[in-house]
């Protein structure tokens, strides 16, 4: 089973069982530390992060999880959907007319 992600640091990032992701207790929030090559860390402050949810999301009647930055918008999201919608496994189908 594959999750990708929507937006922030981990935006088209893709995670799946195969490399340890455990499907039965997936979470549904999900924090993601920034990577900020452009500003080099001095210690004093403690990391950014990311947060993120987990989402069903669907699309010509099929459904997928995205882990998606919360921050985003609905807009936002579908402008992303349609480059990452084969990052996730389908997890369902919608066959009401």
């Amino acid at each position: 089973m594959k999750i990708g992600f929507i937006g922030g640091a981990n935006d088209g990032i893709v995670i799946n069982a195969a490399n340890g992701l455990d499907t039965y207790k997936l979470e549904w929030h999900y924090k993601a530390e920034k990577h900020c090559e452009e500003q080099p860390s001095l210690g004093l402050n403690g990391p950014e992060y990311d947060y993120y949810n987990l989402l069903i999301l669907r699309k010509n009647k099929e459904a997928k999880l995205f882990y998606v930055l919360t921050t985003m918008d609905k807009e936002a999201i579908a402008d992303k959907i349609n480059e990452y919608w084969e990052h996730s496994t389908s997890v369902g189908y919608d066959f009401d007319e």
